[in-house]
């Protein structure tokens, strides 16, 4: 049951949580957005295959954790 909880709420994070507003925030106030400007691709584009590439990397970790949980405590899905 609680392995079940954990894995509904490390899935809810992964899908729900966005840090891309304090990226691009940061970008305006470094000026690496006016670089980013430059380039042949669309800055929206580049910005969804980035945080897409950071939740592919948390949702392998998670899965990870969760497997070691899972056979610590003996019980698979």
């Amino acid at each position: 049951m609680i392995l079940y909880l954990l894995l509904v709420s490390f899935f809810a994070m992964t899908i729900l949580h966005s840090s891309e507003g304090d990226d691009v925030n940061d970008e305006i106030n470094d000026g690496t957005v006016s670089l980013l400007l430059v380039k042949p691709i669309a800055p929206p584009l580049y910005w969804f295959v980035r945080d897409s590439g950071r939740r592919m990397i948390q949702l392998g970790f998670g899965v990870i954790v969760l497997g070691l949980l899972s056979l610590g405590t003996g019980f698979l899905f």
